[in-house]
């Protein structure tokens, strides 16, 4: 895998379980993971609890890059939208300095009357 819990290795001490090895790829790839921990108080569960609280332990060293995959398909959309969103964002930036011009415009002219009344 390409996470490990020490640098230069590769195996990652997954628990024994179905639902750990279907989430072996999220939790060891390159995705970012949250793993909830849940033990219980009871001493008849204590060995359960500890085992838990070791696997979180471990889980918690495991180092994972976390990136955002683009797929060659979703490419082409990917730059559209951010040819969209530039665009956007420049009309926005317009707008934006239209409306303060338009303040000051409407200012200077409520200047000029209040002079004209006095």
């Amino acid at each position: 895998g390409r996470a490990s819990v020490q640098q230069g290795t590769s195996h990652v001490p997954y628990r024994a379980s179905k639902i750990t090895r279907l989430l072996q790829e999220s939790l060891g790839g390159e995705s970012l993971s949250t793993i909830v921990c849940t033990v219980t108080p009871a001493a008849s569960q204590a060995e359960e609890t500890a085992s838990t609280l070791r696997f979180g332990s471990k889980a918690s060293r495991v180092l994972t890059r976390p990136r955002v995959q683009v797929t060659a398909v979703e490419a082409p959309a990917v730059l559209q939208l951010r040819e969209e969103l530039a665009g956007a964002r420049e009309e926005a930036s317009i707008a934006q300095a239209s409306a303060a011009e338009a303040r000051a415009e409407a200012a200077r002219t409520q200047e000029e009357a209040g002079e004209t009344l006095s």
